[in-house]
């Protein structure tokens, strides 16, 4: 029997990720994706518009529930994708994790909401109005594993689906030395309220900053805001024991 294009599965190779800023202006339509849109090299992805039957509960005198009897509930883009990180990625994601216009925290929480399209193999998507749930930066040491190689996990929430058309011309990745950062590269340096700065050998690290977004539906079967309960930040860090001063 012959093998047919048809007859295969999805191949996650194929997959293709661009980013652009929501437009937030009244009536805050789908952003447009072009050649200029922010495309990204990722390692895995798990992106959906969540659905919930609801109703069909009853008994009916069968085993069998009633289909036609159900309805879809509330809604909401839901879901992470994880990428190696360097300072083209830094530059572009830390401000929408943090919630500010650059790299440091600001008293305001700014969503800096964007929109995600998804290639793939059985059609392109756009993920509509999407903000940082909570994002975890993490190596690890190691000779030659990957796992030396700073990655970066990003837990979105988004309002809504929309089928897409990718844009052509596409988007190129950034021709320039994609020189990703090391555990190597890396300092621990903690600057306690009782002493002066030190600086910490490690083995592993993982930090987490959680922005707590809740999705807000109101009277609605989808999601109509994100609001942030609080940021939490949370580091994580094996080290070994040497000395007093390093432990």
């Amino acid at each position: 029997m012959a093998c047919t294009p048809d007859t295969l599965g999805s191949v996650g190779v194929f997959s293709s990720m661009l980013v652009e800023n929501s437009n937030t202006s009244d009536p805050c339509d789908v952003a447009v994706f072009n050649a200029n849109s922010e495309r990204y090299e990722i390692l895995a992805e798990n992106i959906r518009y969540t659905d919930v039957l609801l109703g069909g509960n009853g008994l009916t005198g069968t085993i069998d529930r009633t289909g036609i009897h159900t309805r879809h509930g509330a809604r909401v883009v839901t879901g992470q994708f994880t990428l190696e990180v360097g300072p083209y990625e830094i530059a572009s994601w830390f401000p929408r994790i943090l919630g500010g216009s650059g790299l440091s925290t600001a008293e305001t929480f700014n969503l800096n909401p964007f929109d995600i399209m998804l290639k793939r193999d059985q059609g392109t998507v756009i993920y509509r109005h999407c903000g940082v749930r909570s994002a975890v930066l993490n190596a690890a040491s190691s000779v030659s594993g990957p796992e030396q190689v700073l990655r970066l996990t990003i837990d979105i929430l988004g309002f809504e689906e929309h089928s897409a058309t990718y844009p052509d011309p596409a988007p190129v990745l950034p021709s320039t030395d994609r020189l990703y950062w090391l555990i190597g590269d890396g300092q621990l340096l903690l600057n306690p309220t009782n002493g002066s700065q030190g600086e910490y050998y490690f083995d592993s690290f993982s930090l987490r900053i959680d922005n707590n977004l809740t999705p807000i539906l109101r009277n609605f079967l989808n999601v109509t805001a994100l609001q942030s309960r609080g940021r939490e930040i949370t580091l994580r860090a094996s080290t070994p024991y040497t000395a007093a001063s390093h432990t």
